[in-house]
């Protein structure tokens, strides 16, 4: 059984019987990481080493069809957040003077100024291109 039938079983009573327990065990974890999305003090609950993940995965079960009466939408809403990001993406064109400086002033190495780069954008590129306009 794949990972979005089993997601789809656990929100089902009927489904939910037909799943082996091998099934469960091997879609603990990734089926934690969605509901710690929306439920992370419970799922910090069964995180604990030697928990027993069929038992752990019966009790999700029996705690989320009394919650919800289908699969709520935030279960899979993770994904649009990343695509939203990956879109985001600006061009700007600074010279390879100005970005050597600014790692210079700021003392830092190429995987932390591709870091800020990427997180800090709107605060980074302003910065080079007053660099940009010293270094020329």
């Amino acid at each position: 059984m794949e990972l979005f039938d089993f997601v789809d079983a656990i929100f089902s009573p009927t489904l939910w019987k037909s799943i082996s327990d091998s099934d469960k065990k091997k879609h603990f974890f990734m089926t934690q990481r969605f509901l710690s999305m929306k439920m992370p003090k419970e799922t910090q609950y069964f995180n604990q080493i030697g928990v027993n993940p069929v038992a752990a995965m019966n009790t999700w079960h029996l705690i989320l069809c009394r919650q919800f009466k289908g699969k709520p939408q935030w279960i899979f809403d993770y994904n649009k957040v990343v695509k939203r990001n990956t879109e985001k993406k600006k061009k700007v064109d600074i010279s390879h003077k100005a970005i050597i400086a600014y790692k210079q002033d700021y003392k830092l190495s190429t995987k932390d100024f591709d870091f800020l780069m990427e997180m800090f954008p709107d605060e980074v590129i302003p910065e080079l291109q007053v660099y940009d306009e010293y270094v020329g």
